[in-house]
C-alpha cells in the first residue's frame, strides 16, 4: 500500500519483517518454501509469552503479531533487563528464536534461521544468481548480516546518523558520502553496477575494504 501511495513499482522481490517474509511481485506471491525452512523448530506461542512477561516490554495482542515475528515495544527501558538478558532466558528455556533489536525502543523476535542475510542468501540461491552480483544496501543495525559476505555492499547513513556498530569488520562494504537515495546511486556508480558490477580496480587491486577515495 505504501509503495502505491508513492506510486513505485512493485519490485520483483520483497525480503521484509526481519527477512521473515519473502515475496514476488506484481501479486506478491509469498515464498512458501522459505516461511517453511524458518518455521523450522519456531514457537511462537512461548515467544510471545515470554516477552510478555519481560518487564518494561509493551506487545500487541497475540492475534495481532506475525506468523514468524512477534513485536514488542521497550515502554519502560528503567525496568527492562535488557538485550542480553533476554538472550539468555531465551538459552535457558531452550526457547530457539534470535531477538533483533530495531531501534532503542522496539525489538522484534523471529525464528533462528531468519534474518535479512539469510533470506537474500536463500533468494540468490534460488533464482541461480551469483551473490558478488547483487548489491545490498543498508542503513540499519539490522542490515549487517545483509552486508556481511560477499555481497557487494553500500551503508547509506540517514542525515546525521552514526556510524553502523561493526561495519569496520564488513568486508566488501562502501560508506557512502552521500544521504538516502543519493547515497543509493553513489553506490550503484562506486561498483558500476550497471558494468562491470564490481568492486573497482584499485580497490581490488590492494586487497583493502574500505572505501576508495575519489
Amino acid at each position: 500500500a505504501e509503495l502505491k501511495a508513492m506510486s513505485v513499482p512493485v519490485p520483483d522481490v520483497l525480503i521484509t519483517r526481519g527477512g521473515t517474509q519473502i515475496h514476488y511481485g506484481p501479486r506478491l506471491t509469498r515464498d512458501e518454501g522459505w516461511s517453511r525452512h524458518i518455521a523450522h523448530g519456531w514457537q511462537a506461542d512461548r515467544v510471545f509469552n515470554l516477552l510478555a512477561e519481560t518487564p518494561g516490554l509493551k506487545l500487541k495482542p497475540r492475534s495481532a503479531q506475525g506468523v514468524l515475528a512477534i513485536h514488542a515495544f521497550i515502554d519502560e527501558p528503567d525496568v527492562f533487563p535488557g538485550m542480553e538478558s533476554l538472550k539468555q532466558q531465551l538459552l535457558e528455556l531452550d526457547i530457539h528464536s534470535n531477538i533483533i533489536e530495531l531501534n532503542r525502543a522496539e525489538i522484534l523476535a523471529v525464528p533462528v534461521r531468519a534474518s535479512k542475510g539469510y533470506a537474500l542468501r536463500y533468494f540468490a540461491a534460488q533464482w541461480g544468481i551469483d551473490l558478488d552480483r547483487i548489491l545490498a544496501v543498508g542503513g540499519e543495525k539490522t542490515d549487517e548480516d545483509m552486508l556481511r559476505g560477499n555481497p557487494l555492499g553500500a551503508i547509506v547513513l540517514p542525515e546525521g546518523g552514526d556510524n553502523l556498530p561493526g561495519m569496520d569488520r564488513l568486508d566488501r562494504v562502501l560508506v557512502t558520502r552521500e544521504h538516502g537515495l543519493a547515497g543509493v546511486f553513489e553506490a550503484i556508480e562506486y561498483y558500476d553496477f550497471f558494468g562491470r558490477c564490481a568492486l573497482p580496480v584499485e580497490h581490488a587491486a590492494d586487497g583493502h575494504d574500505k572505501e576508495v577515495e575519489k
